[in-house]
């Protein structure tokens, strides 16, 4: 009885560890290159938590129950797309390449880094009604040689193409692996692209094939 108590401890303790370094690995300074970037991130949300207490329920809970601390999971629904992209770039290069490996494979973290920072732009350009139509985004994304002969094959500039709409669309898709999501999303763009057909998707930097690009399936 003693040793399954025992045994029992340590696998209480090792959860917990587990739980301390994935869900709150946040709190560790270590974790990132930075440490100015690392207490301005602190400041963010601590501010954003501040916000919100009286406006979610999941927040008060949070600071009842757990006396303020938020696994990552849930503190991310109270943060920025910015906010998440700066978190990212300053973490330590070894976790950013578990955090990688463990959700996109072979895409490294230099992708995922400036695929973040890109999407935060695009984003605050639609926030404040911002054009997309007929624009380059103020913001080059990074691709990979295949993605880059997608644009090539159709007569496309690399430098003009990596500024558009339709490949921050391509870059959205690789970091999205829910399918459902995905799909609800192009079924919307579908919707859009019905509803307004006179639109020139061509002139977001859309491709002849763009829908098989994006995963759509073909309605027969």
């Amino acid at each position: 009885m003693i040793i399954e108590d025992e045994e029992y401890a340590k696998k209480s303790l090792a959860n917990l560890n587990y739980y301390r370094l994935s869900a709150l690995g946040y709190y560790d300074e270590t974790s990132f290159e930075n440490s100015d970037r690392f207490h301005k991130f602190e400041t963010d949300y601590k501010d954003a938590i501040e916000e919100y207490g009286d406006k979610e329920v999941f927040v008060k809970h949070h600071n009842d129950i757990y006396d303020g601390k938020f696994p990552i999971w849930v503190l991310v629904e109270l943060l920025t797309l910015g906010s998440l992209s700066r978190l990212f770039k300053n973490l330590t290069p070894e976790v950013r390449d578990e955090i990688c490996k463990s959700n996109y494979g072979k895409i490294n973290d230099e992708y995922i880094g400036n695929w973040l920072h890109g999407c935060t732009i695009l984003r605050n350009i639609c926030a404040h009604r911002g054009r997309i139509f007929n624009r380059q985004i103020p913001f080059s994304l990074r691709l990979s040689k295949k993605d880059k002969q997608i644009f090539k094959n159709n007569g496309m500039s690399i430098n003009k193409a990596t500024k558009q709409l339709f490949a921050y669309l391509i870059v959205m898709k690789k970091m999205i692996p829910d399918e459902r999501i995905w799909n609800t999303f192009t079924s919307r763009l579908i919707d859009l692209k019905n509803k307004y057909p006179f639109v020139r998707l061509d002139y977001y930097g859309f491709t002849e094939d763009w829908e098989k690009l994006l995963g759509i399936k073909s309605e027969k």
